[in-house]
């Protein structure tokens, strides 16, 4: 019974297939150990890694047996579905943001609109273009120093007040109209991924349908005929697999592979070119060496995998009734009490009490890491925490140094006490000394003056040179912000590794977990942290690095503000548009097809060739953390700059058609996730919102950009008063805020009942089993479908990944016997003679 998958297996490791695929006890395909990982090593074939191509990257399997690419336009994600809903709901959350950040931007035009039609910065004050754009544009107000009658000064400016409140309020409806579509969508998409949830349940078979996990058996003297004996009362079972404990020690056989492979070159190679032995024999020395070094440490190197202890085992049932009646059977209500209410007949052997549980499908399941205990994760956890913490502690040191020559220029408010905005040239060269006073002055006038005009340039060389070391540190803060995130990408996706999740699902949900945080506090937090002033509150005073964070130069959203940590902000995200997918688009996609096409030849190995036909992983963790950030960011401070929501727009719009190529024409074909990773997702976009409203209610009670009264203090400066927490509540932005909030949390709360109701009655796969699965065909009727999208067997030796790990593992067993064996004879050889 020779396939698809089984060329695929035998095509990974370079040898015929004819040479692996044999009957089990189960009546379907099960496979047979190679003797010797290095007799199955070829020469690299050109047609074979083409062939091997099709059948691992996303493609269209004909009835025939053929292989046909998508198209890249109408390949809608419920056709990516069939190789995982985790997939299918990677490209339709992608989709339906976009289009969700598409009303949203369409919304912000009008507080742009109004925005830009203010006169809030000063002429100096506008260092780009798109300062105009944001709330530090809006309003009216200038520190100033009052020459004049300060009572009519005063009554004059606070007629201006009403106007001030007039431009709030409309900037808060706008942002008002948008967040409330946002929330509305919220319940909207919760009702459709469930929706497409239960759908690729029901259209996509896979061998985790009918499985199940077993725990509880005996660890030795245990065979998959009594195990099949104790659960076909349940319904026919076909296949059995019994997984087992490693130690930790699975993932060494990697480099004992590899190995392996290049031992089996050189015995071709040697053929041809006898000089080719020396190499050979270089490569055997190495795995004797691997070998000994192995039995130091490993106690059981000398067992094959068949001898090793028995961790789980893994059943499939022929049909989802079977295995339904077996989960019920076995169900978790008596779980509290399980070894005293679980009935005798249930009891593996009459007193093995069981833990029988739904399972993954093959695929996704990491057996190097199945041994290790919750505690033990959770301690790993915590490490990496650890690590983590200490990479934000070394992002704010970084980020605090390449602001910090940013911030050797005065602010606006500091300017407003130290000049008249009024003076000519003139009157400047003659009273303004200081370079506070020059930098102030100069700051009020037109860049294009200050180049054009050589007695402005003279006066102000100093100022223009430092403004341009300014504008120069933004940019790079902005890259030292985007390359600390690769950093923090590859660190933490490694580290996660550390974690020894039981599934790849798992892996990847905690890699999401973590570089999402990281990446978002990165982003939007530690630039916040740096530049606000808080050092006067508490709890700010007691802190360890108070001389880093919160002792910045504003207070509050001040116009300053948005010139400066607002621009940074900006431009990170107008960068994020493109980055980090088209870089894979656009450098390393061709880089893939020039090598496949003209340089294959330096891939001597069957393996080697196919590793590169096959393409790289779809980092899922990756992406869906990189999409939550920039939502997250983007929508934290777009009330005050909402340009940021049609940047959101362009950023999910490109990253679901560069993606989506990039999973049909590049990528390999990922396993089959489950739904895990959106539903954390969908966890998170709740309080994306109500950050976003707090942010909102903030910088709409900005004193500065819109205050509530103003006053002359007594050196006759125009200030406006501090307007408090509670005052900025009771304005209408503050009021409409506060209801988006109170609706976010009700809708979050609802959520989160329903959901646990949901749990409490049954998982999404039981309802699935009841209502839409009892048509279902059985796994004998479903097999070549099951087949063409991923694994059908939970045989380890069918999986591609972990079979050459495997074949190596029996290959050192063989051989330490084999050498103790010599040993020995060797030494009773020695003894008999003496």
């Amino acid at each position: 019974m020779i396939d698809g998958l089984t060329n695929q297996i035998a095509n990974a490791i370079g040898i015929e297939p004819q040479s692996i695929a044999i009957q089990g006890a189960s009546g379907l395909e099960r496979e047979q150990n190679a003797e010797d990982l290095a007799d199955t090593v070829q020469f690299a074939d050109l047609e074979k890694a083409k062939a091997f191509r099709e059948r691992n990257t996303v493609r269209d399997w004909t009835d025939d047996g053929r292989f046909l690419e998508y198209p890249i336009l109408r390949t809608s994600p419920h056709v990516l579905g069939e190789y995982g809903v985790g997939l299918e709901l990677y490209f339709t959350t992608l989709k339906q943001l976009a289009f969700l950040f598409l009303i949203i931007g369409l919304i912000s035009i009008w507080p742009i609109l109004e925005n830009s039609s203010g006169d809030g910065l000063e002429t100096g004050a506008k260092k780009n273009s798109y300062d105009t754009i944001t709330l530090a544009n809006n309003g009216g107000f200038h520190y100033k120093t009052i020459t004049t009658s300060q009572t009519e000064a005063l009554e004059d400016e606070q007629d201006h007040v009403d106007d001030y409140e007039i431009n709030q309020s409309r900037v808060a409806v706008a942002d008002f109209l948008y967040t409330l579509v946002f929330i509305v969508f919220l319940v909207y998409y919760k009702i459709s991924a469930k929706k497409v949830v239960l759908n690729n349940f029901k259209d996509n078979v896979t061998a985790g349908d009918y499985a199940i996990e077993i725990k509880g058996l005996p660890e030795e003297d245990i065979d998959e005929k009594e195990i099949i004996a104790h659960f076909q009362s349940f319904g026919e079972v076909v296949e059995v697999y019994l997984a087992r404990k490693y130690n930790g020690y699975l993932g060494s056989y990697k480099a004992r592979a590899k190995l392996s492979f290049q031992e089996g070159y050189y015995k071709l190679m040697s053929k041809k070119d006898p000089s080719q032995e020396i190499k050979l024999k270089e490569i055997q020395e190495k795995i004797k060496n691997f070998d000994e070094n192995l039995q130091i440490k490993r106690k059981e190197a000398q067992a094959t995998n068949e001898d090793l202890i028995v961790d789980r085992a893994y059943l499939v049932f022929n049909d989802v009734n079977s295995r339904k009646k077996c989960l019920k059977a076995y169900s978790n209500k008596l779980k509290l009490c399980r070894k005293n209410l679980q009935p005798k007949e249930l009891k593996f052997r009459g007193f093995h009490t069981l833990v029988v549980k739904p399972t993954v499908e093959p695929s996704n399941i990491k057996w190097e890491n199945l041994e290790y205990s919750h505690w033990n994760r959770q301690i790993r956890r915590a490490i990496i925490i650890a690590i983590a913490i200490g990479i934000m502690i070394g992002s704010i040191i970084l980020i605090c140094v390449i602001q910090a020559e940013e911030n050797l220029l005065p602010s606006d408010q500091t300017c407003a006490k130290k000049i008249d905005v009024e003076a000519t040239l003139e009157y400047a060269e003659k009273n303004y000394k200081s370079d506070t006073q020059v930098y102030c002055w100069c700051m009020q006038q037109k860049f294009s003056k200050l180049l054009d005009d050589s007695e402005y340039n003279d006066y102000c060389s100093d100022y223009i040179s430092q403004f341009r070391v300014a504008t120069t540190v933004r940019v790079f803060a902005s890259l030292g912000i985007i390359a600390i995130n690769y950093i923090l990408k590859w660190t933490l996706s490694w580290l996660s590794k550390y974690e020894r999740a039981s599934t790849w699902t798992k892996e990847q949900l905690s890699i999401m977990n973590k570089l999402f945080f990281v990446l978002f506090f990165n982003t939007s937090i530690i630039t916040l942290m740096v530049n606000a002033n808080f050092k006067d509150l508490v709890f700010v005073k007691d802190l360890a690095f108070k001389d880093y964070l919160f002792n910045g130069d504003y207070s509050d959203f001040s116009r300053d503000w948005y010139t400066k940590v607002g621009s940074t902000i900006l431009i990170t995200m107008f960068i994020g548009v493109a980055s980090p997918h088209f870089v894979t688009l656009f450098i390393l996609y061709p880089i893939n097809i020039i090598k496949r096409r003209y340089f294959y030849k330096f891939y001597k190995m069957q393996h080697e060739l196919n590793s590169l036909y096959a393409g790289p992983e779809f980092q899922l963790s990756v992406r869906v953390a990189q999409i939550l950030n920039t939502i997250f960011t983007c929508f934290l401070y777009s009330g005050g700059i909402p340009l940021l929501n049609i940047i959101c727009f362009f950023t999910l719009f490109f990253a679901y058609w560069t993606d989506k190529f990039l999973i049909l024409r590049y990528y390999r074909a990922p396993p089959l996730y489950s739904n895990q990773i959106n539903n954390k997702f969908q966890s998170y976009m709740p309080y994306a919102i109500l950050l976003h409203c707090a942010f909102s209610l903030y910088m709409y009670g900005a004193d500065e950009i819109f205050p509530d009264t103003v006053y002359i203090n007594s050196s006759g400066e125009l200030n406006p008063d501090h307007n408090s927490l509670g005052e900025r509540i009771s304005m209408n932005s503050g009021i409409l805020n506060m209801t988006l909030i109170s609706l976010v949390v009700i809708v979050l709360v609802s959520l989160i009942v329903i959901n646990e109701i949901s749990k409490f009655k049954t998982t999404i796969a039981q309802i699935g089993d009841e209502q839409i699965r009892e048509d279902q065909g059985t796994y004998k009727e479903n097999y070549q479908e099951i087949k063409e999208h991923g694994i059908p067997s939970y045989d380890i030796m069918m999986n591609p990944i972990y079979k050459p790990v495997l074949v190596s593992l029996n290959d050192a067993a063989h051989d330490i016997v084999r050498a103790n064996t010599e040993k020995q004879t060797n030494i009773s050889w020695v003894t008999s003679m003496e």
